[in-house]
């Protein structure tokens, strides 16, 4: 009886202040629970969110149908001139600088798929290279004007270069998936039949660095990659990424861990589920791994997808879950 009142509690609160900015959904006061974060449910958000980039405390992007940018808990939509336009990805380099992966909304299948960069409030479009025929895998900005990006699946990625893309191939690879980059070096992560391979981007030319098993889920922290690893689903180990091998870290979690995200691999999070349903966010500091009790757990779906979890960045991250309702939380680190 005691959590299903805490649950009407906090359900008519969000119901009640849902439309305003920055309204705290924590019942519980987070300096005395010695959580990490203060979390609060941001400005109403619609449906259809993709991915959300993390530029500081004060500005993010949010990639979906529509695209906006939220500044001080204030979204703005972005005029694209595009009604048709979707975004599947979003990553940021500044408050100024963004690139936008997605496809124009056609039935029965999207197919033009689209690059759009936002750079100082104006929009360019680039039609996306014809073997990126399915969807967008992964982009990483290198710097304004210049980031890779692949498709899934393709065994082929590009380097994005002021309006040109140049084209590259891997070898005896099924698709080039995801870049990673740590120490500031790029790294190139592939499939090749039943292993991974993985490449790194140096001198604006991809360098074979090893093969491995395939297996886990790979995250990008802001200074590490981090994978997530289980051998039977009942727990789930974090590796961290060096160049010849994973590194098993202390931190272990006996629930379904569906997103990492963090500064380092001595302070990240991870959002897992249990077999309820229920979330629950844990704080991995260096040394312990201690759950967040503000966190707004009460949140459970049994038809839930993955949350959409936003990188961290400058002690801010946001989580968006789409349960009764679109909800899109702020975190902000405290201690």
């Amino acid at each position: 009886m005691k959590k299903i009142s805490l649950y009407l509690f906090v359900t008519l609160i969000a119901a009640s202040f849902g439309s305003c900015k920055n309204d705290t959904v924590s019942v519980n006061d987070p300096v005395l629970t010695g959580d990490y974060f203060r979390w609060t449910l941001e400005d109403s958000i619609t449906y259809g969110t993709y991915d959300i980039s993390v530029v500081d405390s004060n500005n993010t992007f949010v990639a979906g149908y529509p695209c906006y940018k939220i500044n001080n808990g204030i979204k703005t939509f972005i005029n694209f001139s595009d009604s048709l336009f979707f975004a599947k990805i979003v990553r940021s380099y500044s408050k100024d600088y963004a690139v936008f992966a997605g496809a124009r909304a056609s039935f029965p299948d999207p197919t033009e798929r689209q690059i759009k960069i936002y750079n100082n409030g104006i929009i360019t479009s680039y039609p996306a290279p014809s073997s990126i025929d399915y969807e967008f895998g992964d982009v990483l900005i290198i710097e304004p004007g210049k980031f890779l990006v692949t498709g899934s699946p393709s065994s082929r990625f590009y380097l994005f270069n002021n309006g040109v893309f140049n084209e590259y191939f891997l070898p005896d690879t099924s698709g080039a998936y995801k870049f990673g980059m740590t120490n500031n070096l790029i790294y190139i992560f592939a499939l090749r039949g039943i292993q991974g391979s993985i490449y790194k981007f140096e001198n604006n030319q991809p360098v074979f660095i090893r093969n491995e098993p395939m297996g886990g889920a790979f995250y990008n922290l802001n200074s590490d990659i981090i994978r997530v690893f289980s051998p039977d689903f009942s727990q789930f180990f974090y590796d961290y990424f060096t160049e010849t091998s994973w590194v098993r870290m202390n931190p272990v979690d006996h629930f379904y861990v569906r997103a990492v995200t963090g500064e380092s691999r001595n302070f990240f999070m991870g959002l897992s589920q249990n077999s309820e349903y229920n979330y629950r966010l844990k704080v991995w500091n260096g040394t312990a791994y201690t759950q967040e009790e503000t966190f707004p757990s009460f949140i459970n779906s049994t038809s839930e997808t993955n949350p959409i979890v936003s990188n961290y960045k400058d002690k801010t991250v946001y989580f968006y879950f789409n349960f009764l309702g679109p909800k899109l939380y702020k975190g902000k680190r405290i201690r």
